[in-house]
């Protein structure tokens, strides 16, 4: 009894059978890697974005350190070229934080809180650009001093 289970089917049966479970078997596995490769292109998405934030974040880095240049070069020869380039910088500045808080919507209270911040310290430079430039630039003509050299300025003046 114990070999005569399929013995007494017709081949074709058989066969036929055999191509039901291979089939069957073939879908189970198709369907396994199908949903292995939905997994890992959800994974691979998590990553492409926290690639770009990294990206986004080290773009951030430069830009505060060419920003911070700007104002220490502004300060040092007092020359409008270098506020112009803080400005351009802080433009820089800002949108990189947009596009942060649109990659990564868990820290965009956080983005857009520091943006806060730097919008009212950009605005803080340039009060003091303009201050500045009513009350040292134009007595820096008077001297024939160009920009850079305000301790000449000084020191006779």
């Amino acid at each position: 009894m114990r070999g005569r289970f399929l013995s007494t089917w017709p081949i074709a049966r058989k066969t036929g059978l055999i191509s039901v479970l291979s089939l069957a078997g073939l879908l189970l596995v198709a369907s396994g890697y199908f949903a292995v490769r939905w997994y890992e292109g959800g994974i691979q998405q998590v990553r492409d974005r926290s690639e770009e934030a990294v990206l986004v974040t080290r773009m951030l880095s430069e830009n505060f350190l060419l920003a911070r240049r700007a104002e220490k070069d502004f300060l040092l020869r007092l020359d409008e070229k270098y506020y112009e380039r803080h400005v351009k910088t802080g433009a820089d500045v800002a949108e990189l934080l947009t596009k942060l808080a649109e990659i990564s919507p868990d820290q965009s209270a956080d983005a857009e809180l520091f943006l806060t911040g730097y919008v009212a310290y950009n605005e803080q430079f340039r009060k003091v650009v303009e201050a500045w430039k009513k009350s040292v630039i134009p007595r820096m003509k008077d001297f024939g001093v160009r920009s850079g050299n305000l301790f000449i300025m000084l020191k006779h003046g």
